[in-house]
């Protein structure tokens, strides 16, 4: 919401895109993870599910670097960022 606010997103939106896909991706296979695990049975699907868990903590590691890409090279602001109120 951030990005799209912001006059700078067009140099940014490569780093916008790649952060928000790699987040939602990151926390699918988190999802997926915890559906497959069985409270009853914990060796069902074990290795699957800690590849889930592997995959979506690098996806988060990528994400999380694209975001900080987005605050600190393009200079995006953040949510909780105070703003400049111009004209």
């Amino acid at each position: 919401m951030d990005a799209l606010a912001s006059r700078k997103v067009e140099a940014a939106q490569a780093d916008v895109w790649r952060h928000a896909s790699m987040m939602l991706l990151a926390w699918t296979l988190y999802a997926l993870a915890v559906l497959l695990s069985s409270p009853g049975d914990p060796t069902q699907a074990f290795v699957p599910v800690c590849l889930m868990h592997f995959g979506g903590a690098i996806l988060l590691a990528i994400g999380a670097h694209a975001g900080g890409r987005l605050a600190h090279v393009h200079h995006l602001p953040c949510a909780g960022a105070k703003r400049e109120v111009t004209g």
